[in-house]
């Protein structure tokens, strides 16, 4: 008896603490993986991360906005008009990292010149000191998120009554153990054709982009802090 006592005030306490955010993990939302590309947050909300890259062809003003801006409207407004489907942009510009990735963007050329046993080392150093004066390092990351608003209330009410039953005779390992049920199995069909028909208009629009998987994803998440 005693022994449940000090488990139930220990439990308060843990959730007093992610209340307040005294700890670092407090302010992450992420609960578990849905499938390869998919996260899933506490509350069951489903997001997928995707990496752009940049677009394959020189663009000027009037073409990007009547050939992408215009288009790429229509095919958000499609799904952003409705609850439920969200957008999350990230970009960061870091000049300290350029000289790092453009020497490594150039290592497959330095190996070869040294097994044709070139001697262009210091063609290589005079990029490496030039290039960052004219070019920068960028990332731009978009996010797909899906909640539960986009469920009808009889869709909520079997969502939960799915998730009782999952959860009847389960008992966690650990007090915060991931919780493998926190996904909502009706978003899912919903999530994917939102990030698939977007990623597709955007590649018609010769945008290139790359979807990541969730080790990839939460490695950026948390780099990026």
């Amino acid at each position: 008896m005693f022994s449940a006592a000090v488990n139930g005030l220990d439990s308060i306490f843990m959730w007093l603490g992610s209340k307040l955010k005294q700890n670092l993990s407090d302010y992450s939302d992420l609960e578990t993986a849905q499938n390869l590309t998919t996260l899933v947050t506490r509350d069951g909300s489903l997001l997928t991360l995707v990496r752009i890259e940049g677009i394959k062809s020189l663009t000027g003003q009037e073409t990007f906005v009547n050939k992408i801006v215009m288009p790429l409207n229509t095919s958000f407004g499609t799904y952003l008009e409705k609850k439920g489907h969200t957008m999350q942009f990230w970009f960061s510009y870091d000049p300290s990292k350029t000289k790092e990735v453009l020497k490594k963007m150039m290592e497959p050329n330095v190996n070869t010149c040294k097994r044709l046993d070139l001697d262009l080392e210091s063609l290589f150093e005079e990029k490496l000191e030039v290039l960052p004066d004219w070019c920068g390092y960028e990332e731009c990351y978009l996010t797909f998120w899906t909640d539960q608003k986009i469920l009808s209330k009889s869709e909520n009410k079997e969502s939960s009554k799915n998730r009782s039953k999952a959860y009847k005779g389960v008992v966690a390992p650990m007090e915060d153990a991931q919780d493998p049920y926190a996904g909502n199995s009706m978003l899912v069909e919903r999530h994917n054709t939102y990030v698939s028909s977007i990623v597709d208009e955007l590649r018609k629009r010769d945008i290139i982009l790359t979807p990541l998987n969730v080790q990839e994803a939460v490695r950026m998440a948390r780099t990026s802090i």
